[in-house]
C-alpha cells in the first residue's frame, strides 16, 4: 500500500500519556497506530468517502480505550476526538 492512494483518519486523545507505548491495530486493509496522544489510521482508498467505514474504525479505536479503562482510572477524564 506504500505507492497507491490511501485513506487517512486521525484522532486526538487525552492524556497523551493514556497508553504505556505504542498500539498498532489491523483492520481491513490498513492498519491504525496509537501514541503519544494522536491515532492515525491508514487504509485504501477505497474508503475515503464511506461514513460507515469511518464510524466503524472509529467505534474499533474505541473498544481498544475501553479495553485499558483500567489504566484510565486515574485518567478520569480520558477524551477521544475525532
Amino acid at each position: 500500500m506504500k505507492d497507491e492512494p490511501k485513506t487517512i483518519l486521525e484522532w486526538t486523545y487525552e492524556p497523551a500519556t493514556y497508553f504505556e507505548a505504542p498500539i498498532q491495530l489491523t483492520y481491513v486493509d490498513g492498519e491504525i497506530l496509537v501514541q503519544d496522544g494522536n491515532a492515525k489510521g491508514t487504509f485504501g482508498a477505497s474508503h475515503y468517502e464511506k461514513k460507515e467505514f469511518r464510524d466503524a474504525a472509529h467505534k474499533l479505536l474505541q473498544a481498544r480505550f475501553w479495553l485499558s479503562k483500567y489504566k484510565c482510572i486515574g485518567h478520569l477524564n480520558c477524551q477521544l476526538r475525532q
